[in-house]
């Protein structure tokens, strides 16, 4: 169930500039080939101060009230070159997927899968088509996480560039993975917006093919114990006639 409208806010940072050319400096990685491109520590590790004021900024999208209760908090500056240097190659899509895990269980009273994601766009003159779509998934198709998983094997080797891929055999898979799918929402890249969706949200990013390396702020939050979620209190709300 979703419980975090998906949402969308222009101008975030007051200081765009300074919080690129911060992120631009800093070392990054990829050891573990679940995302494209690369990213730096977790920012809690790195600035401690602007991690916490940062999610003070993207919890005010949901909440007046300040601390929230989070089991669970990440962010982290990611850089992603193009994948292919062919403009409409699948290599340069992203997976529709969703960030969410199959957890049942309760910690400390809160529902560890209740939660929310976000990404912070932070090229001055990105590709407009660089951005984010969210999804719906078709009815009666076959698509589970279980299934999507199956694929992270041939996706390692592309993003950590262990071995020359199968082209052809990658973008049918992608097209397959994505094909279950219908768009729903579009957010284009536009510099200094952030955008927030549900951890459970069907998305993926809708092209890396770009001049300069996409930078974004990507960021994960899950086990928000509240005792009314956003889309909670919408629903609660009457609107019969």
């Amino acid at each position: 169930m979703i419980f975090f409208n998906s949402a969308c806010v222009d101008d975030f940072f007051e200081n765009p500039d300074e919080v690129r050319k911060w992120g631009l400096s800093l070392p990054k990685d990829n050891t573990v080939g679940n995302y494209p491109g690369v990213r730096s520590k977790e920012l809690g590790e790195v600035n401690s101060m602007f991690k916490q004021n940062l999610m003070n900024k993207l919890f005010s999208i949901y909440f007046n009230e300040d601390g929230i209760n989070v089991k669970r908090a990440e962010c982290f500056f990611q850089e992603v070159k193009p994948l292919s240097t062919e403009v409409c190659n699948m290599m340069n899509r992203g997976w529709v997927h969703n960030d969410g895990y199959n957890w049942s269980d309760d910690i400390d009273n809160i529902q560890i899968d209740r939660g929310f994601a976000s990404v912070i766009y932070l090229n001055p003159n990105p590709v407009l088509d660089t951005g984010t779509s969210i999804f719906e998934q078709k009815k009666n198709t076959k698509w589970t996480r279980e299934w999507y998983e199956e694929f992270d094997e041939i996706k390692k080797d592309l993003y950590l560039n262990r071995k020359p891929i199968d082209e052809n055999r990658y973008n049918n898979l992608i097209r397959q993975n994505n094909e279950d799918f219908i768009e729903t929402i579009r957010y284009n890249n536009v510099y200094n917006r952030a955008i927030t969706y549900d951890i459970y949200d069907y998305h993926c990013a809708n092209s890396y093919y770009t001049e300069e390396e996409r930078l974004t702020i990507v960021c994960f939050f899950y086990g928000i114990g509240v005792d009314k979620y956003p889309l909670d209190r919408i629903r609660n709300i009457s609107t019969k006639i």
